[in-house]
C-alpha cells in the first residue's frame, strides 16, 4: 500500500494501480479499503470516473450496501421517501445525542465512499448524484 500511495504522489498512476491490484488478494480489510479509495481517486484523477465510481460502488455493496441499479425518477422518489421517513423517525434530542464517529466506527468507511461517489456521480448523471446524497443520510 505505501508504495502505491508512493507512486501516486509521484505521479506514476499506472504502477500505483498495479501496485493495487496486486495488494488486493492478500490485503486485510482495512488496507483493502485503504487501497480501493486510493484507486477509486487515480481513477477519477486521471478522468476515468465510470471505472472510479464502479470500484467505489464495488466497495459499497462489499460493505453490504444496497445499492440501486437504475437511477430514474421512480427509484430516486422511493429513496427519497424512505430518507425523509428515516429523519422524521429521529427527534432533534436523540439527534444531538449522537456522537461523532470514531475512525474504528463501522459507518466511516462506509460515509466516506458514499462522499466519493457523490463527488464522482455529479458528472454523470443528476438522479445518481441525489440518490447517492440519500443513501449518505441513512448510512
Amino acid at each position: 500500500l505505501t508504495h502505491a500511495k508512493s507512486a501516486a504522489i509521484n505521479g506514476v498512476m499506472d504502477e500505483a494501480k498495479d501496485a493495487i491490484d496486486k495488494l488486493l488478494p492478500y490485503a486485510n480489510a482495512i488496507d483493502k479499503m485503504a487501497a480501493l479509495s486510493l484507486k477509486g481517486s487515480i481513477l477519477a484523477s486521471s478522468r476515468q470516473i465510470q471505472e472510479a465510481l464502479a470500484t467505489i460502488v464495488g466497495v459499497l455493496s462489499d460493505l453490504g450496501e444496497t445499492i440501486p441499479q437504475t437511477f430514474d425518477d421512480e427509484t430516486l422518489e422511493l429513496l427519497f421517501a424512505q430518507t425523509l421517513q428515516s429523519i422524521r423517525e429521529n427527534s432533534i434530542s436523540e439527534v444531538r445525542k449522537f456522537k461523532l464517529a470514531s475512525p474504528n466506527d463501522e459507518a466511516v468507511p462506509i460515509i466516506r465512499f458514499y462522499d466519493m461517489a457523490v463527488h464522482l456521480s455529479h458528472l454523470l448523471h443528476t438522479n445518481m448524484l441525489d440518490i447517492f446524497a440519500c443513501k449518505s443520510v441513512m448510512a
